[in-house]
């Protein structure tokens, strides 16, 4: 579901990396790969907290824990916020990468 979107993501980061090593780092193409990237993270983010409940109330068959949903919302947070450190375009979220929410 969001492996193509992710792996088109990095390409973009290997590429936009390139032109980092200029020592540009305010330019219009970076910009917007800061609002695609955040963007797609507040949909997966979306996604991970509907998974985590049907997890929770046993509607879904498989093994990904609900622990293992709030591991991934714990990383997302944690990326969002390294890239709000680096950018002014993304703002730092609401959220704690040190807190466990599920027990």
């Amino acid at each position: 579901m969001f492996t193509k979107e992710w792996e088109d993501f990095y390409l973009k980061a290997v590429e936009m990396a390139e032109y980092l090593r200029t020592n540009v780092y305010d330019f219009p193409a970076l910009h917007r790969f800061h609002r695609d990237i955040q963007l797609e993270m507040a949909i997966f983010q979306s996604f991970l907290r509907e998974l985590e409940e049907m997890e929770l109330n046993k509607e879904v068959l498989g093994g990904l824990t609900p622990l293992m949903a709030d591991h991934m919302t714990q990383e997302e947070c944690y990326y969002l916020q390294k890239l709000a450190e680096t950018s002014n375009d993304i703002h730092p979220p609401a959220c704690d990468p040190a807190k466990i929410r599920t027990e």
